[in-house]
């Protein structure tokens, strides 16, 4: 088994006493010719391909500048945006963390993949966008598509802009869904989605849970299980309202 989650664009370290292990990137060749590429853009023209401005430009401009001399911090310390902010990975026990580090990926637009525990360098890059002749999602497919073995089974804790690098036809993919059911109708609403996603990684990671059943027990902030809509290949919970 592995969880598949997305990352996010905001970035904050925080230090984890409990998580003393470090990996290299699995990529880093790959990542170092996109980094190479994004170096030699303008800094007009990377403004125009990020859709970024003023203070933000500036501060990616300048990262990207000096990318190799920004320090290092493990993905899980760094990443901090809605889902990542429903972890409590400084509550984690040994555990905890030894599950995390085996099964949880971590999808990157300018790492490809990552182990919670990967240093990277702080960034700014969606998977959507386009340097010069690179289209990211064929860029990365081949080498994302190799972490994972047909035979096993991928829970699907990321975004859509991340998951579909992914051949449903050729791996076990199993898609977490989260709908808020307002009078009968359904609505997915994007930054609850993020949160919950968070939510249910960080209860699996607490309860080192690998048996979709248990899983499926999932019950938090008004949020369970909906037999009648969940499939063999997607798992909907659903809120009330």
């Amino acid at each position: 088994m592995k969880i598949i989650f997305s990352p996010s664009k905001g970035m904050k370290y925080r230090e984890l006493n409990n998580l003393k292990t470090e990996k290299q990137p699995f990529f880093l060749e790959k990542t170092e010719v996109l980094v190479n590429a994004i170096q030699n853009i303008s800094k007009e023209k990377l403004g125009e391909t990020m859709k970024i401005k003023g203070s933000l430009l500036d501060e990616t401009f300048i990262r990207y500048k000096t990318f190799w001399n920004l320090p290092e911090y493990k993905a899980i310390e760094l990443y901090n945006g809605v889902s990542f902010s429903n972890l409590e990975p400084e509550k984690y026990s040994p555990e905890s963390i030894t599950y995390m580090l085996k099964y949880l990926i971590i999808f990157s637009a300018l790492y490809g993949a990552l182990s919670p525990d990967t240093l990277i360098h702080p960034y700014r890059l969606d998977m959507t966008i386009k340097i010069d002749n690179f289209q990211l999602y064929n860029y990365w497919k081949s080498s994302i598509e190799g972490l994972f073995t047909k035979e096993e089974i991928i829970l699907n804790l990321a975004s859509s802009e991340f998951s579909k690098i992914l051949d449903r036809k050729i791996y076990h993919v199993i898609d977490i869904e989260f709908r808020q059911n307002y009078d009968g109708k359904l609505k997915n609403i994007s930054t609850e989605a993020k949160k919950m996603r968070g939510q249910l990684l960080n209860y699996l990671i607490q309860h080192q849970i690998t048996d979709l059943t248990i899983l499926k027990t999932f019950s938090q902030n008004g949020y369970s299980l909906c037999n009648e809509l969940s499939e063999e290949n997607k798992i909907f919970f659903i809120k009330n309202q």
